[in-house]
């Protein structure tokens, strides 16, 4: 699947392999972030995520706000940290914060 999208960084396998991140982009240059799961928590994120609906056609697998909160926390760049706030915002009326 992933020979369909173009890599958005020189040696984007080396920086897979060392982030556990591919970075990609889709044919019309819409930026592509996957990750590889690995950890115990990332198997819970992934049997907790849902379906999104974006618009006609389109609805995506998403993972719940809390766990996005805990991944952009963990990941701690700077984009991370405004994703989060964001997000804490937008949700914080319904985020289960226990």
């Amino acid at each position: 699947m992933l020979e369909r999208f173009a890599a958005r960084i020189p040696d984007a396998g080396e920086f897979a392999l060392k982030n556990r991140v591919i970075l990609v982009q889709s044919a019309t240059g819409v930026p592509i972030d996957v990750a590889l799961g690995a950890l115990p928590f990332e198997q819970h994120c992934v049997e907790r995520a849902s379906e999104f609906d974006f618009g006609p056609g389109l609805r995506l697998l998403t993972c719940s706000a809390e766990d996005l909160v805990v991944l952009k926390a963990f990941a701690g760049r700077g984009q991370d940290w405004v994703d989060l706030e964001y997000v804490l915002v937008r949700q914080r009326r319904i985020l289960d914060w226990g």
